[in-house]
């Protein structure tokens, strides 16, 4: 697991940098930058008081510049199958006809 260290940029004229409110909760958002990637990090700070946000966000940002954050692997991307994808058995044949549906072998359709 690589350990991954923030790169902030901190506009003091803004006392609510890397916050946001979500619904009343507040937010901090920050990158980490690990082994020449960078992923962006979003973490609820459990608040709805502006004042306590701003101290738990000092906190947190001071813990991670000394100590760093692990950040664990994300999982392989799957790759979609080519095609369309198959309907649980049925599949929808357009012809000039109109459509009729094919169920486990058997034909039934709109015709009678």
């Amino acid at each position: 697991m690589n350990i991954g260290f923030p790169s902030l940029r901190v506009d003091d004229s803004n006392p609510r940098h890397h916050l946001w409110c979500n619904n009343g909760t507040w937010w901090v958002h920050y990158t980490l930058h690990f082994g020449g990637r960078k992923r962006r990090i979003r973490r609820s700070l459990g608040t709805r008081a502006i004042d306590v946000a701003v101290q738990r966000r000092d906190d947190l940002l001071g813990q991670l510049a000394c100590e760093g954050e692990p950040v664990p692997e994300r999982r392989p991307r799957r790759i979609a199958p080519s095609g369309p994808a198959p309907l649980d058995g049925l599949h929808i044949l357009s012809l000039r006809t109109g459509p009729t549906l094919l169920l486990a072998g058997h034909r039934s359709g709109l015709e009678a």
